[in-house]
């Protein structure tokens, strides 16, 4: 007994012996299962330990790699990423509900066959979204979303194939409501352990607040550049993208055109039917922009009755028919059954073409608006390229940039036929005579200024009178010696060049007083404007002209000679045929 015995059996009581040792051996070997069974506990316990800490720093990489996404699309990849790496799949495809539809679109995809995709899509797109918070039964599969374990049978769905996959799916949730569905494929079966659906639902859920945040900011984001009325971009987003397609437009070498409308006779409809009559007419016309404008053109509200267009890769001539075929499809949309005006609606335009017309976003921008007022003066309705529009508007003019006004001035090299950089050859010649001379820094960038703008007076001339290869009539010739007093009323009105006024309007008189327009003589003619008449003429002989053939460069150096103590100031000509024997024609 005091060995410790259990029980202590007399030799007289053998019988009594079997079922003691029997008791026993049964209590040792569930002493022993008992240890066993605390060991595998243990064992088990430490492996979930170890699979949660696991779990926890592939949620904490997860949620450092969304918060690091620059922008919606990366967000998304770098979510269904993370969904894919943490389960330990080779591929997944992520797929983001409509708010309003509730339809599902693939938005990320990582190596998912684009057939299995669509049939994937083909699932979704049959279920409703309050199915599926039901966990309800799938058309083509056999297990619930919600289960995350779903084998689809393609053959369920009429599709061309045999083989059947078994989708992993993870529900992406915020606040409980469904926002997007993970998929991760397998060509075999897989049963989720109730850890691994634990971690999925973290996943999605991890996910699902990131993504509503993105769509937030995304939202807000929209609604800063975008017209509530109209839906339309604002005129704060127009800059942007402007900027972007000039960029672009530079870098590629091709045309980019700029159209800025405004709604004909508005503000009479809008006095007569009320702002929700205009309101209407507003959102009609946003709705042709939208349905009739091609896709790679972009358009705005820029601003009241005013719209935008930008158009990339479309040189002036067919960004007006674009147009043109945008007003005749507006014309016959429905705004509101009686206008009650003589005619119906329509809009005027102006439409500027970068690099041709301006090499700044600024001086685009100018010309357009500038082409669109041409269009409202000559009565609307209709389209004005900037090689087409005439006089400028005064409070235009005097707003303008230095940059603006030097291209407008552009303008009408381009507008003819030899023209193209003729201001700035005569300023450059001009500039040289006028170093000779011995100007002023001050005086010199005053004569460059006059020289890039004598000619802006032919703004308002049609092509056809400046590029006439016959003669001109008295009457043409006429409009012709007006540019001078044109140009000079054009620059008088810009306060910061207004001094250039006088040196424009006299650069055609001649030095024995029989020019244009006042027939000033000798040094009347102020010194500047006798220069660009030098620098105008040589380039105007050496340059090809439609009514004959060009001089050589001896020839106009010959024929300055000649028009010297004439046309030109003897004194002036001495110094300026030095200068010009170092401008040969070739490189005029």
């Amino acid at each position: 007994m005091r060995a410790g015995a259990n029980d202590y059996v007399m030799k007289g009581n053998l019988n009594r012996l079997v079922p003691v040792i029997q008791r026993e051996i049964r209590e040792a070997q569930i002493r022993r299962e008992s240890l066993q069974c605390k060991a595998e506990l243990s064992t088990q316990e430490e492996e979930l330990l170890r699979m949660h800490a696991r779990h926890l720093a592939m949620l904490n990489k997860i949620s450092r790699s969304l918060s690091e996404a620059k922008d919606f699309d990366s967000l998304l990849k770098k979510a269904l990423d993370g969904v894919v790496k943490a389960m330990q799949y080779s591929s997944g495809v992520l797929f983001l509900q409509d708010e309003i539809t509730r339809e599902f679109k693939p938005v990320a995809n990582n190596g998912v066959n684009p057939a299995l995709i669509d049939t994937l899509n083909q699932i979704l797109s049959r279920t409703a979204a309050d199915s599926v918070a039901k966990n309800s039964q799938i058309p083509g599969g056999v297990k619930h979303l919600l289960d995350h374990t779903l084998v689809v049978d393609k053959s369920k769905l009429g599709l061309p194939s045999n083989n059947n996959s078994t989708v992993i799916s993870a529900p992406i949730k915020s606040a409980g409501k469904l926002i997007a569905m993970a998929m991760l494929v397998s060509s075999g079966k897989k049963i989720l352990s109730r850890e691994e659906k634990q971690l999925l639902n973290t996943l999605g859920s991890q996910a699902g607040v990131a993504i509503e945040n993105a769509l937030l900011l995304q939202k807000m984001s929209q609604l800063s550049m975008t017209d509530e009325l109209t839906k339309l971009y604002n005129r704060r987003h127009f800059y942007k993208v402007l900027e972007i397609e000039i960029e672009r437009s530079n870098r590629y070498k091709r045309p980019l055109s700029l159209a800025i409308l405004d709604i004909d006779r508005f503000k009479e409809y809008n006095d007569k039917f009320g702002h929700m009559g205009g309101d209407s007419v507003l959102k009609s016309l946003a709705a042709a922009m939208t349905s009739f404008l091609r896709k790679i053109d972009t358009s705005f509200r820029y601003g009241g009755d005013e719209f935008a267009v930008i158009m990339p890769e479309t040189d002036s001539s067919k960004a007006k028919d674009i147009l043109e075929r945008v007003r005749l499809k507006w014309l016959h949309m429905p705004k509101i059954e009686s206008f009650g005006l003589e005619n119906p609606l329509g809009f005027s335009a102006g439409i500027a073409e970068f690099p041709k017309n301006a090499e700044t976003q600024n001086s685009l921008l100018f010309l357009a608006d500038a082409a669109l007022y041409s269009s409202k003066r000559s009565g609307g309705y209709k389209t004005t390229l900037v090689s087409e529009m005439g006089d400028i508007a005064p409070d235009m003019l005097a707003n303008a940039s230095l940059d603006q006004i030097l291209a407008l001035a552009a303008t009408v090299d381009a507008k003819e036929s030899y023209g193209y950089r003729h201001s700035i050859r005569v300023a450059d010649i001009a500039e040289a005579i006028g170093k000779k001379v011995g100007l002023t820094t001050d005086e010199l960038a005053d004569l460059r200024g006059a020289a890039l703008l004598h000619d802006i007076g032919k703004i308002g001339i049609s092509e056809a009178i400046l590029n006439k290869s016959e003669r001109l009539t008295p009457i043409e010739w006429e409009i012709i010696k007006q540019h001078s007093v044109e140009g000079a009323k054009i620059v008088s009105q810009i306060k910061k060049i207004s001094n250039l006024a006088p040196v424009i309007r006299h650069h055609h008189e001649r030095y024995d007083g029989t020019g244009y327009p006042d027939c000033l003589k000798g040094e009347e003619i102020p010194l500047a404007s006798r220069i660009i008449g030098i620098a105008d003429a040589y380039d105007t002989m050496v340059i090809p002209r439609p009514w004959g053939k060009n001089k050589s460069g001896d020839e106009t150096l010959a024929e300055l000679e000649r028009c010297s103590g004439t046309q030109f100031d003897p004194a002036l000509t001495k110094i300026a045929k030095v200068v010009l024997s170092q401008y040969p024609p070739s490189e005029s």
